[in-house]
């Protein structure tokens, strides 16, 4: 049985993560750290969901700079802090 990149692709749901790669020590692309941002997490709730910027740190700057870029824009989803 051959199988085709498009067959394995239907199979496994594959989704390329394209972008560019911020941390190298557990691979996160500033896509994910787009999308974390525009919905409303700051650069240290990036780095507890994801890993990024917790082994070597050399990508910390990045990620704030992702992060404050993202949120600036006019699709971002800022959540509100509800104070009771």
């Amino acid at each position: 049985m051959v199988l085709t990149f498009l067959k394995l692709k239907a199979m496994f749901n594959f989704k390329r993560q394209a972008g560019m790669y911020v941390c190298l020590c557990v691979g996160v692309t500033d896509r994910v750290i787009k999308e974390l941002a525009r919905n409303g997490a700051c650069p240290e709730e990036v780095s507890a969901c994801t890993g990024a910027g917790t082994r070597c740190g050399t990508c910390v700057s990045t990620i704030k700079s992702i992060v404050h870029e993202a949120q600036s824009g006019p699709d971002c989803r800022r959540r509100l802090d509800v104070v009771n």
